[in-house]
């Protein structure tokens, strides 16, 4: 849909602190059942010129691969910062990690492939395609750090205001 311009991009003024506290609350049960620590880290002076629904969706995404990777009693933060000019919002997980292959293919259609999560959760292989469609319609960028067996971390980057 993004693809075909059917999905108009609404930027304004959005204050990032309230974009975390609503994937918080998206999540809240799935940080519980699988018994996993949470935290928010994010001034709430920190605000981003984007596309409110679309930025979420992506940090959702994100998100809720981060819950399926990681084993129970896991860890994973949701940061915002502004260094330099860039505003950076990292999810960080402890998870399962990802190898240099798997990172290539991550944002490709053309190897869109799902894995199966820690207790089995299933997923479509689509859904970061869209994350890096929606970072990029928000002239974001995104990049991925990962260690086999020790996490993942997502940095979506934006321009500051």
């Amino acid at each position: 849909l993004v693809r075909r311009g059917k999905i108009v991009v609404n930027i304004e003024k959005n204050k990032v602190i309230e974009l975390c506290q609503a994937i918080e609350m998206l999540y809240s049960h799935s940080f519980k059942a699988k018994d996993i620590e949470f935290s928010i880290l994010c001034s709430e002076e920190l605000f981003l010129n984007i596309d409110a629904f679309m930025l979420k969706e992506a940090i959702a995404n994100i998100i809720s691969n981060a819950i399926k990777f990681t084993n129970r009693n896991g860890k994973i933060t949701l940061r915002g910062m502004e260094s330099e000019g860039k505003t950076t919002i990292s999810i960080e997980d402890n998870g399962v990690g990802m190898s240099d292959e798997q990172i290539s293919k991550l944002f490709s259609l053309a190897s869109s492939t799902s894995t199966s999560g820690t207790e089995k959760e299933k997923g479509t292989g689509l859904g970061m395609i869209l994350v890096d469609e929606f970072i990029r319609k928000n002239n974001g960028e995104i990049k991925v750090e990962s260690t086999v067996g020790e996490g993942t971390t997502f940095k979506l980057m934006f321009d500051s205001i």
